[in-house]
């Protein structure tokens, strides 16, 4: 793993994390060159820088999407949502619990999530799952055109089911990606 932050694995799993969900080199250092006198101090302090750079990042890439649909740019504006929904996720990850702008960042980062994926040609679709009496709600996306199996995701200890989605594991669900035997390589 390439370590952003030599002395803070938390963090550089975090850019691991960015990466892999969409957001470009650029939004990444732009989100932890000012971080890096604060890796080494564990806190409050941290947290709030870290959330604080991250969703700098993330309203910059929000008002450029927003130029980018006002110019009628749809492909352009959703590959910057997909940023600056990541960007937002990885502000509200290293929140505290308690923190009262958490859920607002949170919110930030559906609503432009919402906005990539309308952008999309193979969606995603917020469901509610019977379960025990109650609900949970998931992300449904199908393989094929109203055909096929289906991926059906949900929120863990660790991860966001919107994660999933950005790390785009849903594409390679949807292209039917096979091995050389015909069936997934996820079955076994």
């Amino acid at each position: 793993m390439f370590e952003y932050f030599p002395q803070n694995y938390a963090w550089s799993l975090a850019v691991s994390k960015a990466d892999g969900c969409g957001a470009e080199l650029g939004d990444i250092d732009e989100a932890c060159r000012p971080l890096m006198p604060l890796a080494t101090q564990a806190g409050a302090a941290s947290a709030q820088a870290w959330a604080a750079s991250w969703t700098k990042v993330a309203k910059r890439i929000a008002r450029e999407a927003r130029e980018d649909e006002t110019r009628g740019r749809v492909f352009s504006a959703g590959s910057k949502h997909r940023r600056a929904g990541a960007c937002y996720m990885l502000a509200e990850r290293q929140m505290p619990p308690g923190d009262p702008v958490r859920l607002q960042v949170y919110d930030c980062m559906l609503e432009h999530f919402a906005h990539w994926q309308a952008s999309e040609e193979h969606k995603v679709y917020r469901v509610l799952v019977p379960y025990e009496g109650t609900t949970l709600p998931a992300l449904f996306a199908g393989a094929q055109a109203d055909a096929g199996p289906c991926m059906v995701m949900f929120d863990g200890f660790d991860i966001m089911k919107e994660t999933i989605c950005l790390m785009e594991c849903m594409r390679h669900f949807a292209a039917g990606h096979l091995n050389a035997g015909g069936r997934s390589p996820w079955r076994r």
